[in-house]
């Protein structure tokens, strides 16, 4: 197999003089650390390897790292230098094929013993791998800032699952993953060293998480062939006096997978617009707070609990007519995490509206009108999902076709856009509160005079 051919080509480790050096400081600080350490040997002992490790990898990740790496050195747990070197080398510069070998000798401790390896043992690692990843960011800016605003504890399971989509279900459309049975998988499927590299190898999430997670560890630069280090935005604009109320349904998994689906550009930073538990359930508040924003990822339970939702990459604005880019996508939340992309069929990828007689009015985005993939209606509260939809390769989001709205918020992705973006006219006051406007209207009041003089403004002197 494509691991086992690598084992005699591929040199003790890959990285350059600078890289080497500056992981044989950390090794030599290791060494200094530890009173007990015998000069006379270039190994670090175990306690210091753990030690150093706590604050950045979970201790199940730890006890297999070191299960793969001590030897017993005169009555004593220790590290050499060249396997520590070869491994560190290895999950961060080596080959796919290099690097799932690793797995497996970290999962399993002996690779020889097997050929194969359970889908639970993948997914235990997968879980842990999160779980670290988690650990190395709470102490950067961005960490920092991503957990303060997220009151929930995160559960790793559905990142952990996502991350091996490509391993457990090499075909199919994305639409059949989110009635699989996963306990199903896991209890009854084995894979192949093949299997794992070709999997594990469409994966960049996988592998960017990976990469991050060890070069935080070892304090080393990420690997650029790899993907640039971006996993975690910084959460913007959210007030402390939000933080403490049940504001978001997100955590940090799920943002990292948000964030991974992303175009580059949109994720350094998110900034938070809209929460029905922090503003209330008005069509009108949630209008003014995302129109104009810039790109934005919604987010909806339904009243079953299905979480699901949509990215707009164009600013929300009002119009008869659909608009958007192809960078839209759908997803679900739960109770997998599951990403939806576009057909190619049309381009109906957003769409808002109000106060039209003869028009759909709420929000919406693919499919067609009055059959959209997803539907938030203006009277707030109520949405709809199509059993089908042709703009994104989905099947029906929500639990029921009609559904209530348990909770909806939304998120600005991307640096917010200046205020000349937008090409909207001037708005007047009856505009800016549609409630306002359609209460005039039922009491015969004429509300159409600023729209006249929107008209004359347009028009060239």
């Amino acid at each position: 197999m494509g691991g086992q051919q690598t084992k005699s080509n591929h040199s003790p480790d890959k990285f350059t003089e600078v890289e080497r050096s500056e992981l044989k400081h950390l090794f030599s600080r290791l060494q200094s650390s530890d009173q007990q350490q015998r000069s006379q040997l270039d190994c670090i002992s175990k306690h210091a390897f753990q030690i150093h490790c706590e604050a950045r990898l979970d201790d199940w990740l730890i006890q297999r790292i070191l299960n793969v790496l001590v030897v017993r050195i005169k009555g004593d747990d220790y590290i050499p230098w060249q396997p520590f070197l070869k491994l560190v080398s290895t999950v961060l510069r080596g080959d796919v094929d290099e690097k799932v070998e690793v797995i497996m000798k970290i999962i399993i401790n002996n690779v020889q013993s097997s050929n194969t390896i359970s889908g639970s043992s993948l997914v235990e690692y997968s879980r842990h791998l999160v779980t670290s990843c988690e650990k190395c960011y709470k102490g950067t800016e961005p960490g920092k800032s991503l957990i303060r605003c997220l009151p929930k504890k995160s559960t790793p399971d559905s990142l952990a699952y996502y991350l091996l989509h490509d391993t457990f279900y090499p075909s199919g459309p994305p639409k059949d993953l989110i009635t699989r049975n996963v306990n199903l998988i896991l209890s009854s499927k084995q894979f192949t060293l093949d299997e794992l590299i070709t999997g594990l190898g469409k994966s960049l999430l996988f592998q960017n998480i990976s990469n991050s997670v060890f070069s935080r560890c070892f304090e080393l630069n990420p690997d650029i062939n790899v993907a640039k280090d971006d996993l975690i935005p910084r959460c913007l604009k959210v007030q402390s006096a939000l933080i403490s109320s049940e504001f978001t349904i997100l955590d940090l998994s799920k943002v990292i997978f948000l964030n991974s689906l992303l175009p580059s550009e949109m994720k350094s930073q998110w900034r938070f617009l809209f929460s029905s538990a922090s503003h209330g359930e008005s069509f009108s508040k949630f209008l003014a707070n995302i129109e104009q924003k810039g790109s934005t990822i919604l987010i909806i339970r339904d009243n079953h609990g299905l979480i699901f939702g949509g990215f707009a990459p164009s600013s929300w604005r009002l119009g008869p007519k659909f608009f958007g880019t192809p960078q839209s996508f759908l997803f679900h939340l739960y109770p997998h995490f599951v990403p939806y992309p576009i057909t190619g069929y049309n381009d109906n990828y957003q769409y808002l509206n109000i106060q039209q007689k003869t028009m759909p009015n709420g929000l919406g985005m693919g499919g067609t009108l009055e059959y959209f993939g997803l539907w938030i209606d203006s009277d707030f509260g109520k949405g709809i999902c199509s059993p089908s939809c042709t703009t994104f390769a989905c099947p029906q989001l929500s639990t029921e076709k009609e559904f209530t709205i348990s909770h909806l918020e939304v998120w600005g992705v991307g640096p917010e856009p200046m205020k000349e973006e937008g090409l909207r006219e001037p708005q007047s006051v009856l505009d800016k509160d549609p409630e306002l406007k359609a209460l005039m209207e039922v009491i015969g009041k004429k509300t159409n005079a600023s729209d006249g003089y929107r008209e004359r403004s347009d028009t060239p002197d």
